[in-house]
């Protein structure tokens, strides 16, 4: 399975500055005018909660390709703000506003967030399910880049689509029922918030060939057995923990979940504001 070039150019790393790897960040566009999608976009960095609590009240680095082939170092300050979801704590995604002042000199991409997402009604009039082949690309923390980053890409497929909430292990060690796919797919540090990706293999899906993938959700951590003894999955850590045994099975939150937050009223107002300014309509 060949991936795309433009994907890996939709993917960020997070790095406190002291250069400590954090975690993946994806970046997403919401057309400016829906009429116009793709002219102009709002723009938007996805990661996972855990990853965005670690830096949230502390500066932080965005680390993304330069197109001038080196890599780029974005410094955020720690007034950035990330937004959780509103109305359920277990949903382990974040969503900061652009944090790039000027992306004029940045080799960077947006995924067309509102056209890609794996909601409840794709997934039923698709067929999205069991043994569909998925796909992750993220930051490998044991591989430090120099020049230019390199993202990893994780394949697998879904291992399970439960319709109700499935026990997990939180930071803190805190326990929490939460909506999660599984998958058949190896979750490391550093590649926690990286967008997951599935291609649906049904008959409904090849008869529109709208678009190769979709973007099923976001990595939030592994099935790690302690020793074969804790059966609660833990999210993941900077890999350097080794506290237990790695099943191969992660968790993804679903894209549906961090849709929400994206349309959460302060999204939403900051997005009327703008499109007021600019005299567009929205029906």
């Amino acid at each position: 399975m060949r991936i795309q070039d433009s994907v890996l150019d939709c993917i960020a790393f997070l790095y406190q500055l002291d250069d400590t790897p954090v975690g993946t960040a994806f970046i997403i566009g919401v057309p400016v005018d829906p009429s116009e999608k793709g002219k102009s976009v709002f723009v938007y960095l996805v990661t996972a909660k855990h990853v965005a609590l670690r830096i949230q009240g502390k500066p932080f680095t965005v680390i993304v390709n330069g197109k001038d082939g080196e890599r780029k170092r974005i410094n955020c300050g720690k007034n950035n703000k990330w937004v959780y979801h509103m109305t359920d704590s277990s949903v382990d995604a974040a969503i900061t506003s652009d944090p790039f002042d000027d992306a004029s000199e940045l080799d960077i991409k947006c995924l067309p967030f509102l056209d890609m997402v794996a909601t409840p009604e794709k997934i039923q009039s698709l067929g999205i399910g069991i043994g569909d082949a998925i796909f992750s690309v993220g930051l490998f923390a044991r591989y430090r880049e120099t020049i230019r980053n390199w993202p990893i890409v994780r394949t697998g497929s879904i291992a399970m689509m439960p319709t109700e909430k499935v026990p997990i292990e939180i930071e803190d060690g805190k326990k929490v029922d939460a909506d999660i796919y599984l998958i058949e797919a190896r979750s490391v540090g550093g590649i926690s918030g990286s967008p997951v990706f599935v291609r649906p293999t049904s008959q409904a899906w090849l008869a529109t060939l709208s678009r190769e993938f979709l973007i099923l959700g976001l990595m939030q951590g592994h099935w790690d057995l302690k020793y074969y003894q804790d059966l609660l999955p833990t999210v993941d850590g900077d890999g350097s923990s080794g506290k237990g045994v790695n099943t191969g099975i992660a968790y993804v939150v679903p894209a549906y979940r961090i849709l929400e937050i994206l349309m959460c009223p302060e999204f939403e107002t900051d997005r009327k504001k703008i499109r007021t300014e600019k005299g567009i309509q929205i029906a």
